[in-house]
């Protein structure tokens, strides 16, 4: 029988450091850390990268917090690129204003 458990609770408001509104699925990188995305929150609110870690993958670390200079609200799901690097995109800002695509070394 199954039992959930859960890993990490993500703030609903505006202004939340950590992120909220997580909208596709966790990436697992080459150490078996979970790496995922929140839409919202983070230092302008635009969105942010996180890495869930640990014995029971429940100690959250803040990768990035999205910006518009370099990128921001990230809807689709981060994949495992070459190299250990994780893989995604931003559907909005960056030079262009139209989004990015990004990676993320460990």
């Amino acid at each position: 029988r199954y039992q959930l458990v859960t890993l990490h609770d993500f703030c609903q408001e505006a202004d939340c450091a950590d992120g909220g509104v997580v909208p596709a699925g966790l990436a697992m990188d080459a150490a078996g850390e979970l790496v995922g995305t929140t839409v919202n929150g983070g230092g302008e609110n635009l969105g942010t990268v996180f890495k869930l870690s640990g014995a029971h993958l429940t100690a959250f670390t803040l990768l990035y917090s999205c910006a518009v200079k370099t990128g921001a609200a990230p809807i689709g799901a981060i994949v495992n690129g070459p190299d250990g690097t994780m893989v995604g995109t931003f559907t909005a800002g960056g030079k262009n204003h139209g989004g990015t695509a990004f990676s993320i070394m460990p």
